[in-house]
């Protein structure tokens, strides 16, 4: 507990510091000297949540050395594997095939390679699940439907 206070500049020998969403100014120019008393958390948007997943897709060589992805680099200039950090959450396989790969939970014939699920991932079925549903929140709105409208169409 003494790293998490530190790390997010609480105030040290609370019991408990309750959690807040967006209330707290993310960059203040002050804070308390002692440390905070509640926990800020923001949430990332869809889009960003969907950005970071994007870095467990499996990207041929060949779209890599033709500049059709970006590459993320590490301090030595080797492209760095994301699966380290993806694991357990999120993994998308690609293969090149013309027929659709007998595992395939969900897939896509993408410049003739599949990009797939495969269907005995859990992990990446439940998290793709859990992003499906976050897009159709983020479609219907946050604000709940209007009123609804009934019109006669009788003629009475």
């Amino acid at each position: 507990m003494v790293d998490v206070a530190r790390a997010f500049r609480l105030k040290r020998g609370l019991v408990r510091y309750p959690i807040t969403q967006s209330e707290l100014t993310p960059f203040p120019r002050s804070r308390p000297g002692d440390g905070l008393t509640a926990l800020d958390v923001e949430t990332r948007s869809l889009l960003q949540a969907l950005y970071y997943v994007s870095h467990g897709i499996d990207i041929p060589v060949e779209h890599a050395a033709a500049g059709l992805v970006t590459v993320t680099r590490d301090a030595s200039g080797q492209a760095f594997d994301w699966r380290r950090v993806m694991d357990g959450l999120f993994r998308i396989h690609s293969v090149r095939s013309a027929e659709r790969p007998r595992g395939a939970h969900v897939g896509v014939l993408y410049r003739d390679y599949w990009f797939y699920v495969d269907k005995t991932d859990q992990d990446t079925k439940a998290t793709f699940s859990l992003l499906m549903e976050l897009s159709r929140m983020e479609l219907t709105g946050k604000g709940g439907g209007g009123p609804v409208l009934t019109l006669p169409l009788s003629g009475k």
